[in-house]
């Protein structure tokens, strides 16, 4: 069986598309971080609490995101929040002001604990359906995204400052990683 047919290596694809979009969205965002503290002419105290409000969102979406697995799945969770990530780049970008960008830190911290559940919830059914290891190497798909945002960082900086043309691109890249998940996760 070819790899391509292979329903194993499709699912772990999928999956493995999630956990880059993760590390990629999150190593996105904090790179330009300095760049969103000058836009927004922040103190280095409010960067702090900008940084803790996606924390805060986070740990506060844990108990919706139980209710949220039983009621749409961690194939539908996850593609919704993996969506809903790379469009907060854009609000991030878009932010006018400092309250402003920290709600969108705390929906960037909900979305991330979604789509941290949904994805291992997708790693670990489909470890269980073909009994074969994969979650090492999802888990190492995460660090491959971090290291190819702060490659799109580098680059993007030297090209242009606008946080704005940066997370445009990153978007357009996460939106191809969306695609890819929602051919082969499980259901």
């Amino acid at each position: 069986m070819t790899r391509l047919h292979d329903p194993f290596r499709r699912g772990q694809l999928a999956i493995a598309a999630l956990f880059l979009s993760l590390g990629f969205q999150y190593a996105t965002w904090a790179a330009r971080i300095p760049a969103i503290k000058t836009d927004l002419d922040l103190s280095a105290a409010e960067v702090g609490v900008l940084l803790m409000a996606a924390g805060v969102g986070a740990a506060v979406s844990f108990p919706a995101v139980a209710w949220l697995m039983r009621r749409m799945g961690s194939r539908r969770l996850a593609l919704l929040s993996q969506l809903g990530l790379a469009l907060l780049l854009l609000a991030l970008a878009a932010a006018p002001n400092y309250p402003v960008a920290l709600l969108v830190m705390c929906a960037d911290g909900v979305l991330v604990g979604c789509l941290n559940v949904a994805m291992n919830a997708q790693g670990a059914a489909l470890e269980t359906r073909y009994e074969r290891n994969t979650m090492a190497r999802l888990h190492a798909v995460f660090s491959a995204g971090s290291l190819l945002a702060a490659l799109l960082a580098s680059g993007m900086t030297a090209a242009t400052g606008s946080v704005t043309a940066h997370f445009g691109v990153a978007v357009v890249l996460l939106a191809a990683l969306g695609v890819t998940a929602r051919t082969g996760l499980l259901d």
